[in-house]
């Protein structure tokens, strides 16, 4: 049994409200800059999960009927292919404009993660007030996906109410913990693990201790049980084969090499960086302190060496799991659809926790380290440092308001005849996510789950296009994967991030206007200028720019 001590509020008062100003001052920029804050790109702004909003606006959010479709993404996107309208995430951006709801999120997944982890560090890791600070510090500045709720961010919280449970100290609140936790985390992209991380918990418990904690187990399957009501929709239309998936075509190992020497570098590398989508996290101070404290332990099998073997467990699978996917035998529908090398999304917890093994001589020159190697490899945190103090940003990276250029979408929309809802535009060069947060109805989008016949149909577009010679990585990437169903021409690659002040063109591109015809397209949202539109069929309608807007767009109908 871990070490307990009970938290005196009053005590813990000026610690909690210290740490949450300290957050604040240091996540400044982001509520300072406003709508001129840079957020990442990759797969928060431009992907699926960012999809709340084109989500809201198709009126369909809340429906839960099998029928349901999404109109304005990819003709019709079944809406069980889409995030449950029960997630705190979606209720944002139901009754927020979008730039609020990503900040008021943002800021809350972080607050909630500091205080979870410091309630753990004094509850459990028998921590000063001030030792359970700086890791809960530590912890809260890891830049986790906000986009993705508390599946990085609550885990603390989570793992101090079965700790209680499994311990006999719970109360009613642990209850309602676990009741709220399923609405503000995602199943696909930590739930699963946690559940499967908090089962292997107390199987070793009931091991150990010669002892089944019938309460803990209840409350594990209550868990469970909820994460499935919220994302029921999405879990009866796989089983039911509502419609084939996308996925069905998944082939990791086209994408990733297999190789055994390969799989031992993304090893290495995922204990020394972590994973961008839980957090990059260079734990070294860390794992050193661990090494030093293994070395000087008089009992070396306590539980800090299970959690650096669960740590080293988690590196291993995922840095293997190509290696897996091409020599195991293991049926690959099982590991494709549920992606089992997530368990990284654990390791932030896992590094944290470690912190509790320090001597408290040691314990300030290490959170020192790391709370400075956090902040400093976080790029989103310093580029709008560099903002804030008037720094030149780079120009691949787009602030909110010049990312969603909303301005200048306005202009386009009153350029073009007739409302978005009666024709169909795809984007070269940028997201679609552009200008599907602008209202218009895009054939393109980045979706995790989609029909396959939407994918053969969408990709005769541009079949011509991918068999140039130059097309050879956007093809499998697009077979192979597809959860970008973009327009990639060759000469750009796979760039989606042409800003107006590169000097980019496509030349000959091969794009099957009848087959974009079929599908009810009629404009081209393009970021460089086609130079063989004419020839094509297609019509420009203009060139769009202004002050604000990252783009300069090239509008062209078919």
């Amino acid at each position: 049994m871990m070490p307990y001590q009970s938290l005196h509020l009053p005590t813990e008062r000026p610690y909690l409200l210290t740490g949450l100003l300290v957050l604040l001052v240091l996540y400044a920029p982001y509520w300072l800059l406003g709508q001129d804050v840079h957020f990442l790109i990759h797969d928060f702004l431009d992907d699926t999960s960012y999809n709340f909003n084109p989500l809201v606006q198709s009126g369909q959010a809340f429906n839960f009927g099998s029928d349901a479709r999404v109109s304005n993404l990819m003709n019709g996107l079944p809406r069980s292919a889409m995030h449950s309208g029960l997630y705190v995430s979606v209720w944002f951006f139901a009754l927020l404009p979008p730039f609020w709801a990503i900040l008021l999120n943002f800021l809350l997944v972080h607050a909630i993660g500091f205080v979870g982890m410091y309630a753990l560090a004094r509850t459990y890791l028998s921590a000063t007030p001030l030792h359970a600070l700086g890791s809960a510090l530590v912890f809260a500045l890891i830049p986790t996906y906000s986009n993705y709720g508390l599946s990085v961010m609550g885990q603390p919280l989570l793992l101090l109410t079965f700790l209680n449970l499994l311990n006999g100290r719970a109360g009613w609140d642990s209850w309602v913990m676990i009741c709220l936790f399923p609405f503000y985390s995602f199943l696909v992209r930590s739930g699963l693990y946690i559940l499967a991380g908090l089962a292997l918990l107390g199987l070793v418990d009931a091991l150990r201790n010669r002892r089944i904690v019938w309460p803990y187990w209840l409350g594990l399957t209550l868990l469970a049980v909820l994460y499935a009501l919220v994302d029921f929709p999405m879990i009866w239309a796989y089983l039911t084969n509502a419609f084939v998936s996308h996925r069905t075509e998944y082939e990791p190992a086209a994408l990733v090499s297999g190789s055994l020497i390969g799989g031992l570098k993304n090893v290495l590398l995922l204990f020394l960086q972590g994973q961008y989508h839980a957090g990059i996290f260079c734990p070294l101070p860390i794992a050193l302190l661990w090494g030093w404290w293994f070395v000087r332990s008089p009992k070396r099998t306590g539980w800090p060496t299970w959690v650096m073997v669960a740590i080293l467990a988690i590196c291993l699978l995922h840095g293997l799991y190509p290696w897996l996917l091409t020599h195991s035998g293991i049926p690959q529908k099982l590991l494709t659809v549920f992606q089992l090398d997530r368990f990284y999304f654990l390791l932030p917890l896992l590094w944290v926790l470690l912190l509790g093994i320090a001597q408290k001589t040691a314990m300030r020159y290490v959170l020192l380290a790391q709370l400075l190697l956090t902040l400093l490899l976080n790029k989103e945190w310093t580029t709008n440092v560099r903002a804030l103090v008037g720094l030149t940003t780079p120009a691949t990276i787009p602030s909110y308001r010049a990312f969603f250029a909303e301005n200048l979408f306005d202009k386009i929309k009153n350029t073009l005849l007739g409302s978005p809802a009666n024709y169909r535009v795809v984007s070269i060069g940028m997201h679609p996510i552009v200008a599907q947060v602008n209202g218009f109805y895009t054939l393109d989008s980045y979706q995790n789950n989609y029909p396959l016949a939407y994918k053969q149909q969408f990709r005769r577009i541009m079949a011509d296009e991918w068999t140039k010679p130059d097309a050879h990585k956007i093809r499998p990437y697009f077979d192979a994967y597809g959860n970008r169903c973009y327009v990639f021409p060759t000469e750009l690659g796979m760039n989606c991030l042409i800003g107006k002040t590169q000097t980019r063109v496509v030349n000959d591109l091969r794009f099957n206007t009848a087959a974009f015809g079929q599908m009810g397209g009629r404009y081209v949202f393009s970021a460089v200028p086609i130079k063989n539109a004419a020839s094509l069929g297609w019509r420009q309608v203009g060139v769009f720019n202004d002050e604000q807007s990252y783009w300069r767009i090239w509008v062209y109908t078919v």
